[in-house]
């Protein structure tokens, strides 16, 4: 057996299913009929390592060229990333060096926290294209004023390293890659919020707003009529009575808008109100929602009790729901940026 060209034709044929968005399994390698012999067995494991090799190899660089196929020719389908589930897959096959060799290094495939961060500079790259003009388009792209170089730092504490000297948009409607950042220092912050407040014998409640919507509706319309229905809700006086009746005395504000395939855009709003003492749920459940029913009504939006308005005792427990977008774990390269 020529381990020479055998490893070549394995790893062009890995190569060839990793392209089309699958990874085939170590099992289904062909092997030589001369697999008995120990030569030949020892051949085909140092094939097998540099067949893996190359598909690992392949993984990363070839999701920052998902958009282009003219690196391959223009008959080669474009590279799907892999899920986490394909990558604890091929990453259960690297658990035993033994089935590899005793001196066979065990590949290290990126987890699914790297998976997500990968997927999060793939859509801000998709953002940057289609929003010209916007500052996204510099962000992590183009170096400060006065900066004469891009340095790297490595933080040891998580083994990561990142770039400085670069501009960031900072915005978290339009950059996943800021937004992920963002959104996980608030809700550091209301955790810590909360956690004092519920300490001091306190209450904290969750308080969902939402509306019915359609497929068919116009995202920037429903949301300017959600958005002032909102605000007409708070300069009303039944509103600020029942706001003093129940002890509310600070309250924080997230909007969230969401997108489903049956019934399209989902502008909602989700508020945490800090009441001193204990709360009639039931109760002021049922008078909020006889008070934004009729402030939405008049911005022609219709509801129905079930989903107009649900408040939740948190117990000090919501930050994360709240702040959604911060459940990435964030390393000490990223609080650097």
């Amino acid at each position: 057996m020529d381990s020479s060209t055998d490893c070549a034709s394995l790893s062009r044929g890995t190569g060839t299913v990793a392209a089309q968005g699958a990874i085939a399994p170590l099992d289904t390698i062909t092997k030589s009929a001369a697999a008995e012999d120990a030569t030949s067995v020892a051949a085909e494991r140092s094939c097998e390592r540099y067949a893996l090799q190359e598909v690992a190899a392949q993984i990363v660089p070839l999701v920052f060229n998902t958009k282009s196929t003219a690196a391959f020719g223009a008959e080669t389908e474009v590279l799907q990333l892999p899920d986490a589930v394909s990558v604890a897959r091929l990453g259960a096959n690297t658990e035993s060096p033994a089935a590899f060799g005793a001196e066979t290094e065990v590949l290290q495939l990126p987890d699914a926290v790297s998976v997500a961060r990968l997927e999060r500079y793939e859509l801000q790259s998709v953002a940057r294209k289609l929003l010209t003009g916007h500052r996204i388009t510099h962000c992590l792209r183009t170096m400060l004023p006065g900066a004469a170089a891009v340095p790297v730092y490595y933080a040891p504490a998580s083994s990561s390293s990142h770039y400085g000297q670069l501009m960031v948009c900072g915005s978290v409607w339009f950059c996943p890659v800021c937004a992920s950042k963002i959104s996980e220092r608030r809700r550091r912050e209301l955790e810590q919020a909360l956690s004092w407040w519920v300490a001091k014998g306190h209450t904290v409640l969750l308080v969902t707003y939402t509306f019915s919507h359609g497929r068919g509706d116009h995202v920037g319309e429903i949301l300017d009529n959600f958005l002032g229905a909102q605000e007409n809700m708070t300069r009303n006086r039944p509103y600020r009575r029942l706001r003093g009746s129940c002890g509310v005395i600070h309250s924080i504000k997230a909007l969230e808008v969401t997108w489903g395939a049956e019934s399209g855009w989902h502008p909602h709003s989700h508020w945490l109100l800090f009441c001193d003492g204990n709360v009639d749920v039931p109760r002021m459940e049922n008078e909020l929602y006889r008070i934004w029913k009729a402030e939405a009504a008049k911005k022609g939006l219709t509801m129905n009790r079930a989903h107009g308005v649900k408040i939740q005792n948190t117990f000090g427990a919501v930050a994360d729901y709240v702040a959604k977008f911060g459940k990435e774990h964030l390393n000490d390269s990223d609080e650097e940026y």
